[in-house]
């Protein structure tokens, strides 16, 4: 592992820190063993540049590996649009539902 660092030192990378978790491989049993097998590498310059990047751990469903995924912060998408699915207006008792809400709702401001 030392050589892996020193590698990565000698190459002037940055081994981003992995949130989530501290191994990206794991294995039970009566010898259990975890790795960080996966890794984003990333320049001085491109650490410059994108400053709030982060290597973040993917829960796993079904593997002993877990994926990461490479994130630079938040986006800020706008609002949300309101969408409807007509099949909602076919279900009985829907209508009754939806005026119960309303009569029931509170809205200040």
């Amino acid at each position: 592992m030392e050589e892996f660092h020193t590698f990565i030192n000698n190459c002037a990378l940055v081994d981003l820190p992995l949130q989530g978790g501290d191994f990206t491989w794991s294995r039970c049993g009566e010898v259990p063993a975890s790795s960080i097998l996966d890794r984003f590498l990333i320049s001085l310059e491109w650490e410059d540049n994108f400053i709030n990047a982060i290597q973040k751990r993917v829960p796993r469903p079904l593997s002993d590996h877990f994926s990461i995924c490479l994130e630079n912060g938040s986006f800020q998408r706008g609002r949300i649009p309101f969408k409807f699915e007509n099949m909602w207006l076919e279900v009985e008792g829907f209508g009754d539902l939806i005026k119960r809400w309303w009569k029931e709702a509170s809205v200040e401001g």
